[in-house]
């Protein structure tokens, strides 16, 4: 699998991400909060990573090279983005707390649910989604709200673009 030097230090500051830095305030101290999602899905040539925050961020990177920052800025994004991060939350007792978060392999998909108590994580292959197919609905809502503006579009059979 091809490794982009951008691509794994963006993935892997954005599963180690402080929410007070980010700028994420009032996360309670005692119940498991969700504050971010990461999406990974593996592909034969790569991988691409979906960054998301409650703040509204929204970022696509790709292991073959290219993505699209700032999703913010941009209110379909951002209102995906916040909808993806906010429906993450009811995933919660089905994840699997974790330390480290691997690539998927072609055709899986992993979901990183970043909260104020570590990383959670669920798996599926994208072919038999299952469970986790309204997650992986809205996900897609924010890769294609995405697409509009990226000048680097995911293409693949299962997402817009």
């Amino acid at each position: 699998m091809p490794d982009d030097k951008i691509f794994t230090a963006m993935r892997t500051a954005a599963l180690a991400a402080n929410p007070k830095e980010i700028g994420i305030k009032n996360l309670p101290e005692k119940e498991i909060s969700v504050f971010g999602v990461v999406m990974d899905t593996g592909y034969e040539e790569g991988a691409a990573s979906l960054i998301t925050y409650s703040t509204g961020d929204a970022s696509l990177y790709y292991s073959f090279g290219g993505g699209f920052t700032n999703g913010a800025s941009r209110p379909e994004i951002k209102a995906a983005a916040i909808k993806l991060v906010l429906q993450a939350q009811k995933y919660l007792q089905k994840a699997e707390a974790v330390k480290e978060v691997l690539l998927p392999k072609a055709n899986e998909i992993n979901f990183s649910l970043l909260t104020n108590k570590g990383a959670f994580l669920l798996k599926a292959n994208i072919e038999n989604i299952g469970g986790l197919s309204e997650l992986f609905k809205t996900a897609n809502e924010v890769i294609s709200a995405i697409n509009i503006y990226s000048e680097v579009k995911i293409k693949h059979k299962y997402f817009g673009g």
